[in-house]
């Protein structure tokens, strides 16, 4: 049966729009990651994320330890990026990073990546 030049220009758009469905692009998420703060008896301040796997930082500041355990957060998501999130993402109330007995709590901080 032959087609119609209007089937074959419906075809010809339903392999266009395939073909832009198909296409790489890049979609970029925003993300809340918790920090937790603590400082030590030498007044060195520690940051981790509590639910990223090894994710801790330090700074002499408490803004220079948000934005280094900021770095960290992203150098991790990128380490991890082919894992599966079981392997990486632990549970909020876990102390697995950083324990927190032997360090003065400051505050739990919020950052957007």
């Amino acid at each position: 049966m032959p087609v119609s030049v209007k089937e074959k220009n419906i075809l010809k758009n339903e392999k266009s729009v395939y073909n832009k469905q198909n296409r790489k692009t890049e979609v970029f998420y925003m993300q809340r990651y918790p920090i937790r703060l603590y400082r030590d008896e030498n007044g060195e301040i520690f940051g981790e994320c509590p639910i990223i796997k090894g994710c801790v930082e330090q700074g002499d500041s408490i803004d220079e330890a948000i934005r280094n355990i900021t770095q960290c957060i992203k150098d991790c998501l990128k380490l991890y990026e082919n894992d599966k999130p079981e392997d990486y993402i632990l549970d909020y109330n876990s102390n697995y990073n950083i324990d927190s007995s032997e360090y003065t709590p400051i505050g739990i901080w919020e950052v957007v990546i």
